[in-house]
């Protein structure tokens, strides 16, 4: 039987996060909070059209690799 594996998918821009999967739901989950945290010195993430949107309005959903 095969592992679920999981990606982390970027609704805001419309792109991968992330060029690898997760084993577990967990990870993918781990992963966004370390994701967001990145910005947040900053104060803002700039997306694929150059808005500024606030760390924790980063659109990111998990989702199974079929």
């Amino acid at each position: 039987m095969k592992e679920i594996e999981y990606y982390v998918w970027n609704d805001t821009d419309n792109i991968s996060t992330h060029w690898d999967t997760f084993k577990s739901k967990k990870e993918a989950e781990k992963f966004i909070k370390e994701f967001r945290e990145r910005y947040k010195k900053q104060g803002y993430y700039r997306d694929n059209q150059w808005n500024k949107i606030a760390p924790e309005n980063i659109q990111l959903t998990i989702k199974k690799v079929n």
